[in-house]
């Protein structure tokens, strides 16, 4: 939605995205750190797994271990950068809406 300047209150002129776009936007944010923070739950049984042969043969796991190490690392900045970009939505859902008056 496009609204248009006013001068005398020092509003620009800007191009708003619809409440329902933003909002489904952020439900797919949501959905992605769902699916993160599941993954994340599998991936600490793996390697919780793989620690314990590590204590036999340590040498055998090292990469492994590093491995995951790097995975969870990895998942954890993905999950940084999904709440960031959630919290980016909250507030552009709520400078469309005071826009709209809503």
């Amino acid at each position: 939605m496009f609204i248009s300047s006013n001068v005398s209150e020092g509003i620009p002129s800007r191009l708003y995205r619809s409440v329902d776009e933003i909002r489904r936007e952020m439900l797919d944010i949501k959905k992605k750190i769902s699916e993160t923070n599941e993954m994340l739950s599998v991936h600490a049984l793996f390697t919780e797994m793989i620690a314990k042969r590590a204590r036999e043969h340590p040498e055998k796991y090292v990469a492994e271990l590093e491995e995951a190490v790097e995975t969870t690392r990895e998942a954890l900045r993905e999950l940084e950068l999904l709440g960031e970009t959630l919290d980016e939505l909250r507030e552009e859902l709520e400078n469309t809406r005071w826009a709209l008056g809503l």
